[in-house]
């Protein structure tokens, strides 16, 4: 008898077990979430470019203690973003955030990944839905989505952030500029590697007549 009752309870929890994962999967998709799709990173550049509609710079009104006040991504997959405090006494300035972010899909659903150049700091996956001029993110494991709007003035920490970003501006001889944190464009400035910085690979230096971007290690 004891041995049936044993027996007896060892099927129930198994029972129960299998109850328990049906919730949890359950939960799962009512969050939203996929269970068992495979994830793939998006393909950058070609005509399966997943990151040229999303590059730029997004931009709430308003948005809660916590949430996305701005979210710039620029081609060179770095970030820059800036999250609302619940603010007591003024000024409360924004958190901000630097880092590199990444595109993947499983299945159906796209995810936006930051991965912040902090130290210790884990990155944090959203999942994102664009249509047109509205971005939407929710972090994954919750429920709520958060919708940002282009936004034409581009952040920038520096001027060669712009050219990183769908940077339109009058045509004239000039120089990008990046005041305040927003890109603009100077035309009765000459064009100097001071101010506007360098890509990736090359630094600025004087070189014969003025300075110049110049690759890494090489010399004037």
């Amino acid at each position: 008898m004891e041995r049936v009752g044993k027996i007896g309870l060892v099927f129930a929890l198994a029972i129960s077990g299998a109850s328990c994962g049906v919730g949890v999967g359950e939960d799962l998709a009512a969050l939203g979430e996929d269970e068992d799709g495979l994830e793939v990173e998006e393909l950058a550049g070609g005509k399966a470019d997943a990151y040229s509609d999303i590059v730029g710079t997004w931009q709430s009104q308003v948005a809660d203690a916590g949430g996305f006040g701005l979210v710039a991504l620029l081609r060179n997959k770095k970030y820059h973003t800036e999250k609302t405090v619940y603010c007591v006494r003024a000024p409360c300035p924004p958190i901000s955030e630097a880092g590199i972010y990444r595109l993947t899909r499983s299945g159906s659903k796209r995810y936006l990944t930051f991965s912040p150049v902090l130290h210790n700091a884990r990155p944090v996956k959203y999942e994102y839905k664009l249509a047109g001029d509205s971005l939407k993110l929710r972090k994954v494991n919750t429920r709520s989505w958060q919708t940002l709007t282009r936004n034409g003035q581009l952040w920038c920490g520096t001027p060669s952030d712009c050219s990183q970003q769908p940077f339109v501006h009058i045509m004239c001889v000039g120089t990008t500029t990046c005041i305040q944190n927003r890109c603009g464009y100077d035309c009765s400035a000459p064009r100097d590697c001071r101010q506007t910085g360098c890509s990736t690979g090359r630094y600025c230096t004087y070189c014969w007549t003025g300075y110049a971007c110049i690759p890494n290690g090489a010399m004037c």
